[in-house]
């Protein structure tokens, strides 16, 4: 009979010990993938940071920049339209979205302020690929043209100065949703001689974002 307690005792501390090793196997492989799903969700945020900053960089190496490239205008009896390029000068696709233009004189340019005189919204403007550009037109009065003609042509004098200024705002290929909102701001002036808006050298005149 105390064979029998002793052989049973035995075979429980067996047990037993089978059992502290299994736990402790269980406790390790529990561990070893705990560790494994963090080190792979570690790798998953990076991959996505990656993807982010690769996606953030894409649309800053090809953003646009829509300018106005130029603007005229011939004055004849049948002709009263002041005609002006916009280019996009950047790398991407960009629509405008807001804006205005406008045609003014202004005393002393010092005091110069947007919006007054002739200003035209800049709506249905087509989206514009990396370096396309949109030739539009800004229709006037006869009454302002007869005033155009006689204050622009060369050998009539010029008392006012003559400004063509404009505000857009544009966005990427995103969209108004997603895409991010830029500006671009011109304000040029008539020289008689050369019969043409020229920059006025200011860089607070002229700018995209």
């Amino acid at each position: 009979m105390a064979d029998y307690a002793g052989i049973l005792d035995i075979f429980t501390c067996a047990l037993l010990i089978v059992a502290v090793v299994e736990i402790v196997h269980v406790s390790k492989a529990t561990r070893i993938a705990e560790t494994q799903t963090a080190v792979l969700s570690g790798q998953s945020d990076i991959l996505e940071k990656q993807k982010e900053i690769a996606r953030l960089q894409y649309f800053a190496d090809h953003r646009p920049r829509i300018v106005l490239k130029d603007v005229f205008f011939t004055l004849g009896q049948e002709c009263r339209e002041i005609m002006y390029e916009l280019v996009n000068a950047g790398g991407g696709k960009g629509t405008v979205v807001d804006g205005f233009i406008g045609l003014e004189f202004v005393e002393d340019e010092r005091v110069f302020m947007l919006g007054g005189g002739l200003t035209h919204g800049v709506e249905g403007i087509e989206a514009l690929q990396s370096g396309q550009s949109v030739l539009r037109g800004l229709v006037v009065s006869n009454e302002r043209a007869s005033v155009l003609r006689m204050t622009t042509a060369p050998g009539l004098g010029q008392t006012d100065n003559l400004f063509f200024y404009g505000r857009l705002v544009y966005v990427d290929e995103r969209g108004q949703e997603f895409g991010t909102r830029r500006v671009s701001v011109f304000r040029r002036k008539w020289d008689v001689p050369s019969q043409r808006f020229l920059r006025t050298g200011n860089p607070d005149h002229e700018y995209a974002d």
